[in-house]
């Protein structure tokens, strides 16, 4: 099938790729790529994306003197690829397979290769046998070796580009970045849309468009009744049924009655009403009537409608002087999820924008201490529709909040320092607050440091979190401290300590008393550490 890609195993932490095929013509500051190519994040605040896609790709720098640059790349390519992000549902001791769904539940998909990310806890694992974690790309199934060892307390997040084989969808990009001694001007645009046109194996009928015309942004109104009575030219071999009077269908051969062909629809178990009857000869699979509830099928199909993504943004930066800078960007963005509809049009339009400034001094009589204190400011209207998430993987695990939150519009400013004195002191600090639209108010101190003396080294990455919403209050401390010691003078040892522990409070505003969500934890952390000999460390823990 030319639409499946020749996939390489997931269990290396580098990739063999097959069908990757390009070609590059190059001159000076000057190239372009026709094939295969990767797409990467361009200098952008509010855009981020990676892709892998076919297509051309141009990119051309004029350089006028030594202060007055331009550059400018643009791209045209056709990609099957859509974007999901999952908190992963692990279990105490699986370490696997876990099955990666698509953004809209899709349960058999295909992830391009290269394109996961694996986080724990917001730290980025690695691919391979001897590493963190396997992927099979084709049946879309990650498992974890025994060097991750998997907990009910795990937090697993896996971000993926998987094929869609719906649409057919082309993809537009322009970077342009303009240097002009303190200036900085960068402007970036990309364009994602779905064809009307159905590549996939079913098409869309007449009664197919009128529901997707009707139904707007809501996907539970694009569903249709699976069944359809058979025609003459069917082959006999395909599953029939009869229909009651109260919409029930049942497996049935009989010439006589009017039969229906029918397509069925996997959901959770107890909200479907149809089961597969293992007891049916038959050359296929059969379903047969549960009982309302009682089953996990159902016959309906989910139409999937063409989307189209687009979003702009023009950035600028400036040096005030040699040491002070300020930054700044404005997007827009444009997320119209049903382009056969005009419905719910209204929200599709949002608008973002981001400030920063820091100033560096060097302090000390031999300027050996850098301090770096800035401000920052970002604020997103609740239409705003970013291309993939821009900011920490794990920023609503860090201010207390659901996973799918409703949107609405926020506010964040960020004030702190950063200080470093040669390789003996690294620290800063940094006062979070959020404000979410008056229904949700927050404040977040952040504090890292990492302190040398001699062979004595002190660690911390440290958070604090205040927050109130209409329904709680809660207290969010995580403290991680860590101290070690190397022991030796050529090839040291080294002996460390490391507390870590997550007291998350809340309480309810009514009855001020605790919640079911609060919970708490303690680890204490002992361990030696080898130092490397001919490429041989050991490390033991407790």
């Amino acid at each position: 099938d030319d639409n499946i890609p020749i996939q390489p195993e997931g269990n290396t932490r580098l990739l063999q790729e097959f069908d990757k095929v390009f070609i590059q013509v190059s001159k000076d500051e000057s190239y372009i790529t026709a094939g295969d190519y990767e797409l990467n994040r361009p200098k952008s605040y509010f855009i981020n994306y990676f892709k892998q896609v076919q297509g051309l790709s141009a990119y051309h720098k004029s350089t006028f003197d030594a202060d007055h640059s331009l550059s400018n790349k643009a791209s045209f390519a056709v990609s099957r690829a859509k974007f999901n992000r999952l908190l992963l549902p692990v279990i105490e001791a699986n370490q696997g397979p876990y099955k990666l769904p698509g953004a809209n539940g899709e349960r058999f998909i295909i992830i391009e290769a290269g394109s996961e990310r694996v986080y724990e806890d917001g730290k980025l694992l690695t691919r391979g046998q001897n590493h963190d974690y396997l992927i099979n790309y084709d049946r879309a199934e990650i498992t974890f070796t025994e060097k991750k060892l998997i907990t009910k307390d795990s937090r697993i997040i896996v971000e993926y580009e998987y094929v869609d084989l719906n649409y057919l969808r082309t993809m537009y990009a322009a970077e342009s970045q303009y240097d002009f001694k303190k200036w900085s001007l960068k402007f970036n645009f990309y364009s994602q849309q779905d064809s009307k046109n159905v590549t996939g194996d079913r098409q869309l009928d007449s009664i197919d468009l009128d529901i997707l015309m009707s139904s707007g942004d809501n996907l539970e109104n694009s569903r249709r009744w699976g069944g359809r009575l058979v025609d003459a030219t069917i082959d006999e071999s395909v599953i029939t049924y009869t229909l009651s009077a109260d919409s029930i269908l049942t497996y049935s051969v009989d010439s006589d009655s009017i039969l229906y062909i029918a397509v069925f629809s996997e959901v959770e178990a107890g909200q479907g009403d149809y089961i597969i009857d293992q007891n049916v000869n038959a050359n296929g699979r059969v379903y047969s009537y549960a009982g309302q509830g009682m089953g996990n099928y159902i016959p309906e199909i989910q139409l999937v409608a063409p989307q189209k993504n687009q979003i702009i943004s023009l950035g600028a930066a400036y040096k005030i002087s040699e040491k002070t800078l300020v930054e700044t960007e404005l997007a827009l963005s444009n997320n119209d999820l049903n382009r056969f509809s005009n419905i719910d049009s209204q929200d599709d339009q949002g608008v973002a924008s981001y400030l920063k400034i820091n100033h560096q001094l060097s302090l000390g009589k031999e300027k050996q201490i850098q301090l770096i204190p800035f401000l920052a400011m970002e604020y997103t209207q609740e239409n705003f529709q970013a291309l993939n998430p821009y900011r920490a993987v794990e920023f609503t695990r860090d201010w207390n909040l659901a996973q799918n939150l409703q949107k609405t519009n926020e506010r964040i400013l960020k004030t702190g320092f950063s200080l470093k004195r040669n390789k003996h002191v690294d620290l800063s600090y940094t006062l979070s607050s959020l404000n979410r639209k008056n229904n949700y108010d927050a404040q977040l101190h952040n504090l890292d440091y990492r302190l040398k003396f001699k062979k004595l080294e002190f660690t911390s990455q440290s958070s604090l979190l205040l927050a109130e919403d209409l329904e709680e209050k809660s207290t969010f401390l995580r403290p991680i401290l860590g101290v070690s010691r190397k022991i030796g003078s050529d090839k040291p040892w080294e002996l460390g300590y490391v507390y870590e522990a997550e007291q998350n409070e809340r309480t309810d505003i009514v009855t001020n008393q605790i919640t079911e969500t609060s919970a708490a934890f303690r680890v204490h952390k002992y361990f030696v550490k080898s130092p490397e000999l001919d490429k041989l460390k050991g490390q033991l823990s407790y």
